[in-house]
């Protein structure tokens, strides 16, 4: 195929991507056939009729002209993603819709994909058979006829030890035909659901106080909103001098005849917008926290704010911009180009598109008409009247349901039939977790022998299975961080340590606290003093020199490469918290300070 799921694009990751194949002969889009301008007008403003005035995160679906051909696709397009994925899945059902349209989308098929591949193979993945791979999967999957489609792996001459990947005109000969290519049931149910969720949470209209011109602006176009909420958003990481453009409010400056306005956003966006802290600019109103109407004139100052940097970026106040930046690239005009040409698309024919070709430039037109309240309304036209009545806000209650709905996903998810509860179980666990107290100590994982873990770690340096350290936990718990006291409850050893009876004690107070190298003499003798003495400065010498093989010291009760980890782990804290001296905590291990450096060492 000409194009897959791994093709680059203006804006990289972040971006699904979809192709359109008309069938050969009558059925084709109108007025050009196969492809062409025409058919890439038509499509697009079917698609926006379907959408019934949706607003989406960044900008409307792009629509082109592809190549066409045997082996290309004869219309593409893109979608520029956000946080959100409900977008995806919204175009994903308007493609549906699309296809299982007579007429001129008479057998039309699509096939979609984002960054992360196949994303509808990857949403009903246990629904699929066992052969269908990322591999074995290119080329196959595809939206025809109101549903969802998968090209057996007999289609290009596939079997049971491969299946690769068969031509295009193969593939859409057998989607088209009497084949059965559908994906399995539960897998188009799964998909079906998943669409219909994001139709149902789609936009959320909210009253914000606005400027009667401002107001006119976003009821004629709604998608508008989405240009401003990215320029606010972005502003510290955005163009220089977009803040002081929002400060002097070339284009909608405070008005008297401000008002409250029914906007609609795309919930994402109102998300993040009702979260993000403002201070006014000089010249607007101070807001006053806690007044009857302080969450509409707080949202609308941020949607003024940002209609007034995205007219900036249109009037060519970017300049070259940052490149790279995302917004540095005028990212606000351009989504204000997209959203204005997308109600342009709503208001031409649905033919050839011609009257396309004798308007002027939508992103031209709109800045010219903001300069004047009067060419804004000519701009405007019929569609920047007056609302009648003030519609009724959305409760957004669902801004706190968070977890609920996770809960609702969590339990839904697993496979079907009820059989395994994996997710459930999951979540069963972490709630647990979360909800229960900490010690001192930190967080108690439930269900993980942390005794048991930390046995195995001190048998692992040759602390485990001594009784001189049998009280370590029981000094953690009660308080105990006195290192004295710590050498006094550990004064005995085992009895079955007889040839080296304090061995383990030396790396645990010689090794690792030097100063304590004379209190233990007491315990095992001159012998064993002299033992420790010889065992720390050697390891203390092979861990300064970082020398890359370990020492070589006879002690079968330690594993030299667990403590050469944990020291560079707590190396590499440079002084700071971290799980590397809160693990030597738990076991009771002090580290000495580090030494100072070399005067050769030092730099010039």
């Amino acid at each position: 195929m000409a194009a897959g799921p791994a093709g680059g694009g203006a804006r990289g990751a972040g971006v699904c991507r979809w192709e359109g194949f008309a069938p050969p002969g009558a059925g084709a889009p109108p007025p050009a056939g196969r492809g062409g301008a025409g058919a890439a007008w038509w499509l697009r403003a079917r698609l926006r009729a379907l959408a019934e005035g949706h607003v989406w995160e960044c900008s409307p679906p792009e629509v082109r002209a592809g190549p066409g051909g045997a082996g290309g696709a004869d219309l593409c397009g893109s979608l520029d993603l956000g946080d959100g994925l409900d977008d995806e899945w919204l175009l994903v059902g308007l493609l549906l819709r699309v296809s299982a349209e007579g007429g001129a989308a008479a057998g039309m098929a699509f096939r979609v994909w984002d960054p992360d591949g196949e994303f509808l193979l990857i949403e009903a993945a246990e629904s699929l058979p066992r052969w269908l791979t990322p591999k074995t999967a290119q080329g196959r999957v595809f939206i025809c006829g109101g549903d969802f489609h998968v090209v057996p792996r007999e289609c290009g001459g596939g079997t049971a030890a491969g299946a690769p990947p068969p031509g295009l005109p193969e593939a859409l000969e057998w989607v088209r035909g009497p084949r059965d290519t559908l994906m399995p049931a539960a897998a188009r149910t799964e998909l079906r659901g998943r669409v219909e969720a994001a139709r149902g949470r789609c936009d959320h209209v909210a009253h914000c106080v606005l400027p009667r011109k401002a107001a006119r602006l976003l009821r004629w176009e709604p998608q508008i909103v989405a240009a401003a909420a990215h320029c606010l958003l972005a502003r510290e990481d955005g163009l220089p001098g977009q803040m002081a453009a929002a400060a002097s409010a070339e284009c909608f400056p405070p008005s008297a005849d401000a008002g409250p306005a029914a906007v609609r956003f795309n919930r994402c966006l109102y998300a993040r917008l009702v979260q993000e802290p403002i201070v006014p600019p000089r010249g607007h109103p101070q807001l006053r926290p806690g007044g009857a109407d302080f969450k509409e004139q707080d949202l609308g100052l941020k949607v003024l704010m940002g209609l007034e940097m995205a007219a900036w970026q249109l009037r060519g106040g970017a300049g070259a911009g940052r490149g790279g930046s995302g917004v540095g690239d005028a990212l606000g005009a351009e989504y204000l180009r997209r959203a204005v040409e997308w109600r342009v698309v709503g208001e031409g024919d649905s033919g050839g598109g011609g009257g396309a070709a004798t308007r002027p430039p939508a992103g031209a037109a709109l800045c010219d008409a903001l300069m004047s309240d009067e060419a804004l309304l000519a701009f405007l036209g019929d569609g920047g009247g007056d609302a009648g009545s003030l519609p009724p806000a959305d409760d957004d209650a669902w801004l706190d349901d968070g977890e609920a709905l996770l809960q609702q996903a969590m339990q839904g998810a697993g496979p079907a039939g009820g059989e395994g509860r994996e997710a459930e179980e999951m979540l069963s666990g972490l709630k647990s977790f979360m909800d229960r107290k900490t010690s001192h100590i930190g967080a108690e994982a439930a269900g993980v022998d942390i005794e048991g873990i930390l046995s195995e770690l001190k048998g692992a340096l040759g602390l485990g299975g001594h009784d001189d350290f049998a009280d370590i936990g029981s000094d953690l718990d009660s308080g105990a961080s006195d290192p004295d006291s710590a050498r006094t409850d550990g004064g005995s050893s085992s009895s079955g340590e007889e040839s080296r009876p304090g061995a383990h004690r030396y790396l645990h107070r010689g090794v690792l606290d030097p100063a304590s190298d004379s209190d233990d003499e007491d315990v095992g003798g001159e012998a064993d003093a002299a033992f420790a003495q010889e065992y720390a400065a050697a390891l203390r010498e092979q861990l300064r020199e970082a020398a890359p093989a370990a020492p070589q010291v006879d002690a079968e009760d330690v594993d030299l490469e667990v403590v050469q980890g944990l020291l560079d782990s707590v190396a590499a804290q440079e002084g700071l918290p971290g799980p590397g001296s809160n693990l030597l905590g738990l076991l009771g291990v002090r580290l000495p300070a580090d030494p100072p450096a070399a005067p050769d060492r030092a730099g010039p």
